[in-house]
């Protein structure tokens, strides 16, 4: 007789962790119950994505998603995510006057007019308007997250809500 051993369990502190980091003593059942109907209502609803680990993480009141997927602008979604090419605008003092509120510091360069118009974008994505005929001061409490998009990139999350937890990975070739 063969004897099998898991291959999650065989990795276990090697090369991987686990799935789930949290402790519950009296509420470890319902604890539990809920991170598997939560995967499985992920892995359901973005069978699109590629999602190949979904990482749950409580603290006190507090948890903590992680989705490592193929495919994360299926995830996203287009709505409250802005990604802009750095490009040279020779007018982008006189943009920043236009659409920038007033009581804001004009921008450094192009990166900073890039970083700061992404922002802006991304917030009234996620309120589902558009630029033209929009009111660029924001209503209500929006978290608003900058994307480390290297390369040429600036780019921003947001969300409605004091708090926004976005972690991206690059899988892709670096060459």
């Amino acid at each position: 007789m063969g004897q099998k051993v898991n291959p999650i369990g065989l990795r276990l502190g090697i090369n991987r962790t686990w799935d789930s980091r949290w402790f519950g003593r009296k509420e470890y059942g319902k604890l539990l119950l809920d991170d598997l109907g939560l995967r499985k209502f992920l892995q359901k609803r973005l069978t699109q994505a590629g999602l190949s680990r979904v990482i749950i993480e409580r603290a006190a009141k507090r948890t903590r998603i992680t989705l490592h997927s193929a495919r994360p602008g299926v995830v996203i979604g287009k709505k409250g995510v802005d990604i802009e090419k750095l490009r040279p605008i020779p007018q982008y003092a006189a943009l920043a006057e236009r659409f920038f509120p007033s009581g804001e510091a004009p921008p450094q360069d192009e990166a900073d007019f890039f970083r700061r118009w992404t922002r802006i974008e991304a917030v009234l994505k996620a309120r589902g308007v558009g630029l033209i005929g929009s009111s660029l001061d924001v209503e209500g409490e929006w978290a608003i997250e900058e994307i480390d998009a290297s390369g040429g990139f600036a780019g921003a999350v947001a969300a409605a809500g004091t708090s926004l937890a976005v972690t991206i990975h690059d899988y892709g070739d670096n060459e």
